[in-house]
């Protein structure tokens, strides 16, 4: 039997999920019918936000602003890199955590 914290988790989860499904699915219908590695790849970490910017929309705030930065600097210096790094990190972990949440309660 379910505790009421359980089911409100599963509840949250699933608002989440439709929630994904609404913003995201153009990106992924984009993402389905991507030609080339690099176009791809830049489609795959637009999902990627997109779907984090409802899970954890801070993550996704301090990773824009880290590319942004990044970009008005003149592009590649490595400290800039070296923060949008950081910041994806954070990005992908939220998605990973939001995964295993997932599976753990269905």
């Amino acid at each position: 039997k379910m505790t009421s914290g359980e089911s409100a988790q599963k509840q949250k989860l699933k608002d989440q999920w439709q929630k994904i499904e609404e913003k995201c699915k153009p990106i992924k219908d984009r993402l389905n019918a991507c030609k080339d590695e690099e176009e791809c790849g830049a489609i795959a970490v637009t999902l990627q936000t997109c779907t984090a910017s409802v899970i954890c929309p801070d993550v996704v705030k301090a990773f824009d602003n880290a590319v942004s930065a990044m970009n008005s600097s003149g592009g590649s210096n490595n400290t800039g890199e070296d923060a949008v790094q950081r910041e994806y990190n954070k990005l992908t972990s939220c998605l990973e955590t939001f995964e295993i949440d997932s599976r753990s309660s269905k």
